[in-house]
């Protein structure tokens, strides 16, 4: 012990009288901890581990997004039914709207765990809008689903 810490002390010594070797050694230092937390902060994004612990979080968070897509589906279905009820759609537009809702759904729910398909959830959204507007039906039916 007594040894490292006379090592130390002149190692110290040495760095701490020359100017140019106390630079190039906080330089190190600092790339050193800079490339660590660089390569911590800026992984790849499709670098993913296969642990467990990933498995079942991404296994949960399928599951939420399920439960939250189900419940946004029979929110838009209670939504028509009460507009039904008051006379805001007619049978036939109620029809059509839970027909383009349930097609819709049945989309969302298969591509649940598919992260990469952003690209065609967008082409189905303005399909969705564009089938709206077509229509002339309110898109508060479809909130929250697409």
């Amino acid at each position: 012990m007594k040894k490292l810490q006379s090592f130390l002390k002149r190692l110290h010594t040495k760095i701490a009288s020359n100017k140019r070797l106390y630079t190039i050694v906080v330089l190190s230092i600092g790339l050193v901890i800079g490339f660590g937390v660089g390569a911590l902060v800026f992984r790849h994004p499709n670098k993913k581990s296969k642990s467990t612990v990933t498995d079942m979080y991404s296994t949960k968070a399928v599951q939420s997004r399920s439960d939250r897509l189900k419940k946004t589906y029979e929110r838009c279905k209670s939504i028509i039914a009460s507009d039904l009820k008051v006379k805001k759609i007619t049978d036939k537009q109620a029809q059509d709207i839970t027909k383009k809702l349930d097609e819709v759904y049945a989309y969302k729910k298969s591509i649940l765990s598919n992260e990469d398909a952003s690209d065609e959830l967008q082409v189905k959204r303005d399909d969705l809008r564009k089938w709206a507007d077509e229509n002339k039906v309110s898109k508060k039916y479809f909130l929250g689903i697409l």
